[in-house]
Parts: structure tokens; sequence; C-alpha cells
């Protein structure tokens, strides 16, 4: 039973046993991937390159262009695609699709969202893009109070479990009180290394991937009952880590 009488930040109640809800931003809070596909398709037409949905996933799922940009060109054999003209192309649309607003928020994940501020469950944000993009997504959303960190933006982009860890940190929640919401294999794994649960939240780019170990995977448009969630936060001995206990 969830007891609330402890105190958060200035005057705000906290569970006394707070459960952190942490989230990839891209991807999860909004389908980010299937905009950079759609952009990198555009462009690659121009070029006289059909960029399948199977190419996408196999070569492109990393955060970053600058890094999966040179992986497709040398599996296409087109050196072409690891122009820097191209590269400039593809970020320059990317940005002004965030400028315009035209990225949504998935429903349910919104509304898990929602009902987590509601209870005063702090929220947090994983996101690969500059910060000013972040922050200005935020807004958008009406999301100024989840606290959000920015991995390293750029080639050297790596969702690992020092990044689920240093959110945790920054929540004020042991890792072992976190249920991360993911979207690929590698960043469930990396919360999983962290001692946190993980939910699953798979897209048509990643559908196909292995989530063995994940807490519950679940589709794009599927609802997450918030009492479901809460259920996954519980002790787990067979799942232990050296980071579990990190604050």
């Amino acid at each position: 039973m969830v007891v609330h009488h402890q105190t958060a930040g200035k005057g705000a109640a906290r569970p006394q046993e707070s459960v952190g809800f942490l989230f990839e931003l891209e991807n999860v809070l909004f389908p980010w991937r299937k905009h950079v596909f759609e952009v990198l398709r555009k462009a690659l037409k121009k070029r006289d390159v059909d960029l399948s949905p199977g190419q996408f996933s196999r070569f492109c799922l990393s955060s970053s262009v600058e890094k999966f940009l040179p992986k497709l060109s040398e599996a296409l054999d087109n050196k072409r695609l690891a122009s820097e003209k191209l590269l400039t192309e593809v970020n320059e649309e990317l940005d002004a699709l965030l400028a315009r607003k035209a990225v949504s928020l998935f429903k349910p994940v919104g509304e898990l969202v929602e009902e987590a501020r509601k209870r005063n469950f702090p929220v947090g944000v994983l996101s690969f893009l500059p910060e000013e993009q972040v922050q200005a997504v935020l807004v958008q959303f009406k999301l100024e109070t989840a606290i959000p960190l920015m991995g390293r933006h750029g080639p050297t982009a790596h969702c690992g479990a020092d990044c689920w860890l240093k959110l945790s940190r920054k929540l004020g929640v042991p890792a072992k009180r976190c249920l991360v919401f993911a979207s690929t294999t590698g960043a469930c794994r990396a919360a999983l290394t962290g001692g946190m649960r993980c939910v699953v939240i798979p897209d048509e780019f990643t559908m196909f991937q292995d989530f063995s170990g994940a807490d519950m995977v679940v589709e794009e448009d599927q609802a997450l009952k918030f009492s479901e969630m809460m259920s996954l936060v519980r002790s787990c001995p067979f799942r232990s880590s050296a980071h579990e206990d990190a604050v």
C-alpha cells in the first residue's frame, strides 16, 4: 500500500515509496522514428534510391542520423548517402518538422503520464535531441513538469544503462522503483541491466526484435492501465543489479 505523507520538492506531497516513470521521449511519447523514415525516404528518392521499411529497420535505428547514414551508405554500396549534403538536408527537414509542431503525442502514453502526475509520481524523459528541441516538445505536449535527460547527441548517441540510471537519480528514485517505457531491445536491455522494470512499446520498425526479459510488451495503441503498470514494480529477487539501489 502506498502511503502519502512524504514531501518532495517545494511542498509537493509524494508517496512514501515513490515510483519513477521513465520514457523515451522520441518513439514512445511520439512517433519520431516514423518521421525520420519518411523524411529520409523522401530525400533518397531525389537520389534515385528507394528506401524500404526493412532497410530502415536494419540500418537506421540509431537515435542519430549522423550515426546511421554511413552504415546505410555502406550497406547499399552508395557513397552519396554518406555525404554532408544529405545529412544537412535530412536534419534541416527534421528540425523544421519539430519547429512547426508537426509531431503528436501518443494518446495512451499521454494518458498514463497524466495519471502518474495526478498521483504525484515523478516522470522523466530520455532524449537524444538537442536540449532546446526537447524543451519545446515538452511545452507543446504540456509536460513541462517532466524531468528531461539529454543523452549524447550525434555520432556517439547511445542508450545504455547509464542513461536510465542518471535519469533515475535526477528523479530521486531508486532504480528498483523505476518503470522504463522503451521502444527497442537495446533500450529495454539497458533498463534491465540497470535493475529497472521495463514495458516495451515497439513500432513498425522494431516489432520484430527480441524483447526477452521485458516485463510487458504492448502495442502502440493499447491502453496502459495505471494499476497494471504499478503491479510491475515489485521486488524481484531474480532481477538484481549492482545499480539497483542507485539513487
